[in-house]
């Protein structure tokens, strides 16, 4: 965000100021809201979305987030590209067909502003630069709307995704040009995961062999206690919860997808080390250094959310369901950071980047990908609660 529009959106939003300094207070005490129930969050969730929706409408896309002092920020092509799986998920389970116009709506929007070479842009609003892991996170939505309507306008931007990310490849199967501080990054198995999607649909080999190659790097890049190299934004920081998950989610669902068991035994071996942590505290450590040394001094809120979503398939491949109670631990441990009592549009619903809010992953902020992950988990946990197949939230 350039300065003079800093300034014009704090001006505009002075009078949400004092409710951060309230949340500052009240994260500092540790004063948590009401727990009204999965299906009662669940709701304020797709509210929040559509809501971070409709404020950007001029432009296209998901609100990146709500922040303090800025309200509402610009689009962000990454995010809602796989916000897209998650509002068809809603609309089929719900039954609200709203949902499934929204995400058509947003994959529209993403094949207007994907690049001529098939890349997806990086950062907020409509930027020209693009990454790797962005392309990989706009290929869930292409994906899924594609499925949803048959368009071949959908295929086509998923195949161009697709095309542009084999030739970002390198040999060893790692992604190192296009690439967040143009370093290799373990957590782009999500991106290889969403490979094995395109190379399923479109029964091309090329993707398949692609998601092998990174996700059996990616393997290799594991300590013997499950802890992960690179998966960290930055070679000298410890990996954030949030970035760790979108490690052990790629190779976890690439394993499932590609029939692949090492994949999901290093998924597992990531995981074990928080699942006791999870189920005990309902939150986990903000991020985790080499032998899952914590930093205590915040919680990443997307990364629990993630999490959750991970122990909720491991348990139901598995079998083992104290994966399943570390689920559940850690969605009570969200909810009651969701504040259901704000009149803010941007606040009520939301969930922060951290908790504390002032801690070390986006400050400040509710974040609409923290969002979309509880709201995925949630709707895992009505399915668990139900009986029914784990199916929601499995797309991206």
């Amino acid at each position: 965000m350039n300065a003079l529009f800093k300034l014009t959106r704090a001006i505009s939003n002075l009078s949400a100021w004092p409710e951060g300094r309230k949340t500052l207070r009240r994260d500092r005490r540790q004063t948590f809201f009401n727990d009204y129930g999965a299906e009662h969050h669940l709701r304020a969730c797709i509210q929040w979305l559509a809501r971070a929706q409709d404020a950007v409408a001029n432009e296209g896309g998901v609100s990146a987030g709500w922040h303090f002092r800025f309200g509402w920020l610009p689009p962000f092509p990454e995010t809602t590209g796989y916000i897209i799986p998650s509002f068809f998920d809603y609309a089929f389970l719900s039954g609200e067909d709203e949902f499934h116009t929204r995400a058509i709506q947003l994959a529209e929007w993403e094949v207007k502003i994907q690049k001529p070479d098939g890349s997806v842009r990086t950062g907020f609003g409509v930027s020209e630069d693009s990454t790797v892991f962005d392309t990989g996170q706009g290929l869930f939505g292409f994906l899924r709307a594609y499925q949803e309507t048959k368009k071949d306008l959908f295929l086509d931007s998923a195949h161009r995704a697709g095309d542009w990310l084999l030739t970002m490849q390198d040999d060893d199967g790692a992604w190192r040009r296009s690439t967040f501080r143009a370093v290799p990054h373990s957590y782009n198995a999500r991106t290889a995961w969403a490979l094995s999607l395109l190379g399923n649909a479109v029964g091309d080999a090329r993707f398949i062999q692609a998601a092998r190659a990174n996700l059996d790097w990616v393997v290799a890049q594991q300590d013997e206690d499950g802890w992960m190299k690179h998966a960290a934004f930055h070679p000298s920081e410890d990996p954030l919860t949030h970035t760790m998950a979108y490690t052990t989610r790629g190779l976890m669902e690439g394993g499932l997808i590609l029939n692949e068991p090492r994949y999901i035994e290093a998924a597992i071996r990531l995981s074990t080390p928080l699942r006791s942590i999870a189920t005990q505290k309902e939150y986990l450590a903000g991020t985790y250094g080499r032998g899952f040394l914590p930093d205590d001094s915040f919680s990443c809120l997307t990364g629990n959310a993630q999490f959750a979503i991970i122990f909720f398939i491991l348990g139901k491949e598995t079998g083992d369901q104290t994966w399943t109670q570390a689920a559940l631990a850690l969605n009570a441990g969200l909810r009651k950071t969701q504040n259901l009592e704000s009149d803010l549009p941007g606040i009520h619903g939301g969930i922060k980047g951290s908790q504390p809010v002032d801690g070390a992953y986006s400050p400040w902020a509710m974040l609409n990908w923290a969002v979309k992950f509880l709201l995925d988990s949630l709707m895992l946990e009505i399915s668990h609660e139900q009986s029914k197949d784990l199916k929601w939230g499995r797309q991206g």
